[in-house]
């Protein structure tokens, strides 16, 4: 059962609100986040959000959308869902070089995004990719990187993960939260099919 358009978006928005909240939870009970750092105010802010939910869309397109939708008739539901994952971590790869737990976590980003694209299609995936990646941004990380970059310019107060070298996405709390999260969307979603 597909979600229509409006409740799938929800969903994802609900979801990637949940999944970064909790994943915030983790990181403040472990002690792993240091205070923010006053930067100066992005007078582009809402530049900045509309290319969060820009870039969050032309991914989900390429890797839902494009790699994940047509892989379905060519390799098969599993297949395609790990190559749409796994391609996802790598185009986060460069020009950061990640971790290895980094390279876990984003691939299993790609999996959660993916089955809420089986779910919901396209405006479920692209909203819950684009929920985690606005909360993040809005709580002081730069988005996917341990740096700003000239697209998506630095929050306004800069938070810093000490000895993480990316933002909650290097970090086993988010390891914890993601499977945690995969696990219960795999139980309550229909097998994957071949």
């Amino acid at each position: 059962m597909t979600l229509a358009p409006g409740p799938a978006a929800a969903a994802g928005l609900g979801a990637g609100s949940v999944l970064f909240l909790t994943t915030w939870g983790v990181l403040a009970a472990a002690g792993a986040v240091a205070p923010a750092e006053p930067t100066r105010g992005s007078r582009r802010f809402w530049l900045t959000v509309l290319a969060l939910l820009a870039l969050s869309a032309v991914e989900e397109v390429v890797f839902r959308g494009a790699v994940l939708g047509w892989g379905q008739r060519l390799l098969g539901t599993p297949a395609a869902l790990a190559l749409s994952s796994v391609g996802f971590a790598a185009s986060h790869a460069f020009p950061t070089r990640l971790t290895i737990t980094t390279w876990i976590n984003l691939t299993l980003y790609g999996v959660l995004f993916g089955l809420a694209y089986l779910a919901g299609g396209l405006p479920a995936s692209i909203a819950l990719h684009g929920s985690w990646n606005a909360w993040e941004w809005g709580s002081g990380f730069a988005v996917s990187g341990p740096t700003t970059t000239r697209m998506l310019p630095a929050p306004p107060a800069r938070r810093l993960m000490p000895r993480v070298p990316y933002g909650p996405e290097g970090h086993w709390a988010a390891t914890v939260c993601c499977l945690a999260a995969t696990a219960a969307m795999l139980a309550a979603a229909p097998p994957l099919g071949r």
